[in-house]
Parts: C-alpha cells; structure tokens; sequence
C-alpha cells in the first residue's frame, strides 16, 4: 500500500514538472525580449537607442542618427558649417589711355626752293634759297646765288655761315630772321624767300 501511494506521488511529481516546463516554454513565447525605447534629442539631430533584455543577456543598439545622410554629405553635427572657398576677384588689366595728340602738319613734306629779293645801300639784291620739310620741321636749308654788289656779296657770306643755328630743326611757320652774323639786310632777302616756300608747301 505504501509503494501504491509512493508511485502515485512520483506520477503526480512527475506531471507536477511537466506542465511546469510546458508553462515555463509557454511564458517565454508570449513574453517576446523585453525592448525599451529611449529617445535623446540632440542640438542638431534626434538618436534613438533600443535596448533588448533576452534572458539576462542586454543587448544595446548603437545610435542611429535621423540626418546620417547629413553626415555622409559632409556636415558638421556640432554646429560648425562647411563653407566653400570663394574664389578670388578677377582683375582685368586695362590699358591707359594714349595721351598723345596727333598733329596735323600745316606743310606738305619735301624740298622747296624760292628766289628772296631785298633792297641795299647798293641796290637791289637776290638769293637763292633751298629748304627741305619734315612734319613743318625744316630739316635742311641752303643759301646761293647772291646777286649783289662786292659789298653785299660780303654780306651774304656772313649771313650764310651763321643762319643755319636759327633755321634747321625749327618750326617753318615760326622762323623770322633779324640780325645774322653781323648781316642785317641779307635775313630780309631770306625771309622773304621763306614766304614763298611757305605758300608752296602749305597743305
């Protein structure tokens, strides 16, 4: 009778353990891990941090970042922003203006000659007179043929080995001869030949 109510305990204890594992496997399928959900809110983005208890074992997911994107695109999470370098002003280099004044010449350029004529204690006198222009510049000038008295003629050669230092490299319209090398009525006879050479030349 003792062994009788021994067995039954044992199957009864043995029962006891099985609905005690079938309820203990029935637990855990119901009971998924248990996942808490912490949300921290950043200056600049929102992350979100999933803890999982299965067990006793805690798994802990890393922070995912709403604007990762953001990051990936280059941008700066702390605040900070990425500015893109600006390029350098453009400088254009432009040409002074030409000051320079073109002149229009009054004479056409070449070589003239013309017969001067003035009046002498002696009488009427003559010379020749050859000059060469270069932009109203005369550039060469000769004297020849005096036709006058032996006192002219004296005259004339003093004219004639002084007159150049007044004449060549001057302006045509502002050359006016005076006193040359002592002569005095000799520049007129050269002035007047000028005259001539002026009217030919003029443009």
């Amino acid at each position: 009778m003792q062994t009788q109510i021994q067995k039954t305990i044992g199957t009864a204890l043995s029962l006891v353990v099985v609905f005690s594992v079938v309820a203990v496997t029935t637990f855990s399928g119901n009971n998924t891990p248990d996942a808490t959900m912490t949300t921290t809110a950043s200056p600049t983005a929102q992350t979100q941090t999933k803890t999982t208890t299965t067990q006793g074992t805690t798994t802990t997911a890393s922070p995912v970042s709403r604007f990762q994107g953001d990051e990936e695109d280059g941008e700066d999470d702390g605040g900070g922003a990425t500015t893109k370098p600006v390029p350098p002003p453009v400088k254009v280099s432009i040409p002074p203006a030409d000051t320079t004044k073109k002149t229009v010449s009054m004479y056409v350029d070449g070589t003239y000659t013309a017969t001067g004529s003035y009046d002498s204690p002696g009488g009427y006198d003559q010379l020749d007179v050859s000059v060469t222009l270069k932009n109203d510049i005369i550039v060469a000038t000769s004297v020849s043929n005096f036709q006058g008295g032996r006192t002219s003629q004296r005259y004339m050669n003093m004219f004639a080995s002084g007159y150049q230092t007044y004449v060549v490299g001057k302006n045509i319209a502002n050359v006016q001869l005076s006193r040359v090398s002592g002569s005095s009525l000799t520049p007129a006879g050269f002035n007047d030949a000028l005259a001539q050479i002026k009217s030919k030349a003029k443009a």
